[in-house]
C-alpha cells in the first residue's frame, strides 16, 4: 500500500472510503479517524465567545505593564532634554524663543502629559484586568 498524505487520508475519510482494516493497519489513519470523530462532538463545556481574543491578548501582553510604559515616557523625555541641548548649544536665539513659548503654554502641556499617564494607568487597572481570563 503507498503512503497517504493528511490530505488524501482527509479525503478517503469525508467520502467513507476507510474501513476497520485500513485503521487498523496504518496509524495515521487511526489518528485521523478518531480526530473526526472527537471533533463532532460538541464540548462538554461551553467558553466565552470571547475567551479566544482574552487568550491572544493575553499570550502578547508585555510582561512589564505599566512599568515599561513609564520607562518609554522617561526615555522619551530624556531623549527631548539631550536634543533641546543640542540646540541651545547650537542655536542659542531659537532655544530662547523655544522655551518661552514652552513656558507659557505650561499648564497645558503638564495637563497632556498627567491625562496621558492616568489613562494609561486605569487602562491597565482596571480595563485590562477584567478582560483577563
Amino acid at each position: 500500500m503507498e503512503a497517504l498524505n493528511d490530505q488524501k487520508i482527509q479525503e478517503m475519510l469525508e467520502n467513507k472510503q476507510v474501513d476497520a482494516a485500513m485503521i487498523a493497519a496504518d496509524k495515521d489513519i487511526h489518528t485521523y479517524t478518531r480526530l473526526f470523530e472527537v471533533l463532532k462532538k460538541e464540548p462538554e463545556i461551553s467558553l466565552p465567545f470571547g475567551f479566544a481574543g482574552r487568550v491572544t491578548r493575553i499570550a502578547y501582553a508585555s510582561p512589564g505593564g505599566f512599568k515599561s510604559q513609564i520607562l518609554a515616557v522617561a526615555v522619551a523625555i530624556a531623549i527631548s532634554m539631550i536634543s533641546c541641548l543640542a540646540l541651545y548649544r547650537f542655536q542659542t536665539e531659537l532655544t530662547l524663543r523655544l522655551f518661552s513659548f514652552l513656558f507659557s503654554v505650561k499648564y497645558i502641556i503638564a495637563a497632556v502629559i498627567a491625562g496621558f499617564l492616568i489613562i494609561q494607568y486605569l487602562d491597565q487597572k482596571f480595563v485590562k484586568k477584567r478582560t483577563i481570563v
